[in-house]
């Protein structure tokens, strides 16, 4: 029998997201439109947030390890994606400090990569979002 990471490496792209369900922060319409549709075009099931606040709220309703993923814009209004993240790590539930977390973020710089890090982003996809990178991100977390 194969170890579950053994397996995962033999799972087709589709496969692995197939039935993942992805907590999507963004508050730009128009991005939310667009990534939702590339989720969902790779059988991911998607809750929509419109800010920080609003994303660590439907996180804290959520069952434990009800979500897959996280993935959040870092700048946004009531609560950037940052704070969301630091919020989401310190929450007393065991998903919450394993539940990978996503960066959507134009800065890309080596310094603003280390504060992602520290409060708690895993991995980062740059914008404009290109959709092969943003499936090999999603692949890896």
């Amino acid at each position: 029998i194969l170890e579950k990471q053994e397996q995962e490496n033999y799972l087709s792209e589709e496969d692995k997201f197939k039935g993942k369900k992805v907590l999507l922060i963004e508050d730009h319409p128009m991005n939310i439109e667009i990534i939702k549709e590339l989720l969902e075009k790779k059988g991911m099931s998607v809750i929509c947030a419109t800010n920080g606040k609003e994303g660590l709220e439907t996180f804290e309703n959520s069952k434990e390890n009800e979500i897959d993923l996280i993935l959040t814009d870092i700048r946004m209004p009531v609560m950037d994606g940052q704070e969301m993240s630091k919020q989401i790590r310190a929450l007393n539930r065991n998903d919450s400090t394993t539940v990978s977390i996503v960066a959507i973020t134009a800065n890309i710089l080596e310094e603003d990569i280390l504060i992602y890090h520290k409060s708690g982003i895993n991995d980062f996809v740059e914008k404009p979002i290109k959709p092969d990178v943003l499936y090999k991100v999603l692949t890896s977390n």
